[in-house]
């Protein structure tokens, strides 16, 4: 979704980002519950204070939305669901790049490597979870990134609407 510029504020490097009430709205859009996008506002602000050296990869994108919200490129992605890459492809492809259909089990390294390698509650999901990670390191250049989110284990605990 492009956002007018009434909505985006500049952030320190000229970049416009959207404003708080803007992003919320971009969450409410996503999330069915209110209260998983006010939980999901926070953690997008937070992972905007991160610095990504690219190339970056993208373990488990989804539809992309969430991740468009974050970030302005990713160079790879990859996820297990070909009905979310095909969504990744068709609504954010002005974010990404290169979007594969591929176990993150399944991961290769890279000739030259990943500068990041990103993963927004997707780990938790993956059986042999230590392998994957070894992937992943492997996959990183020298000095590289591994930014990982997983969900509270009880976090639903503090949502203020619970699905029942």
């Amino acid at each position: 979704m492009e956002m007018s510029s009434a909505n985006n504020s500049l952030d320190v490097s000229g970049n416009r980002t959207p404003t708080a009430q803007a992003l919320m709205t971009e969450l409410l859009g996503i999330y069915f519950w209110p209260s998983q996008a006010y939980w999901r506002y926070f953690e997008v602000l937070a992972l905007r204070r991160l610095v990504y050296n690219v190339p970056i990869l993208e373990i488990g994108c989804g539809g992309g939305e969430l991740t468009s919200l974050i970030l302005s490129a990713v160079d790879d992605a990859i996820d297990i669901n070909p009905k979310s890459v095909q969504r990744c492809r068709r609504n954010a492809s002005h974010v990404y790049r290169n979007v594969r259909c591929l176990d993150a089990r399944e991961l290769q390294t890279t000739e030259s490597g990943y500068g990041t390698v990103f993963a927004n509650c997707v780990l938790e999901h993956i059986p042999d979870i230590e392998n994957v990670l070894r992937a992943c390191h492997r996959s990183l250049r020298p000095g590289g990134k591994l930014v990982i989110t997983v969900p509270l284990v009880r976090m639903n605990e503090y949502l203020l609407f619970r699905p029942e």
